[in-house]
């Protein structure tokens, strides 16, 4: 990929990132406590809670858009509800197909490709 391509791709996220923040709809941690804590997960991100995405050093925009389904999961009590009928495993595989899915159907409309 050229450096071009790299340094579009970069502000295209930036911009991504900076449309969800301002709302206060999540607090995006993208420091070396948080790259740590990815590295001990084996992830490239990871959604907390509805108010707290960890994001790796070397995100890619559907790493990005899978976070920021996951933290809108949360904040409409999907991830809640799942807990309580299908525990904690069963939530959790299931929050993750269901943002799977979302990123296959959206992928052109996000610009995901």
């Amino acid at each position: 990929m050229s450096r071009r391509a790299v340094n579009r791709r970069r502000r295209q996220l930036k911009r991504h990132v900076r449309r969800y923040r301002p709302a206060g709809k999540a607090d995006i941690v993208q420091n070396q406590e948080g790259y740590r804590y990815l590295k001990w997960r084996g992830a490239k991100g990871r959604t907390l809670s509805m108010d707290l995405i960890f994001l790796g050093p070397r995100r890619s925009r559907s790493t990005l858009c899978e976070e920021l389904l996951h933290a809108i999961q949360f904040r409409r009590y999907l991830h809640d509800d799942a807990v309580d009928r299908y525990g904690t495993p069963g939530a959790s595989t299931i929050m993750e197909l269901l943002a799977a899915r979302t990123l296959v159907t959206r992928e052109m409309r996000w610009k995901i490709v």
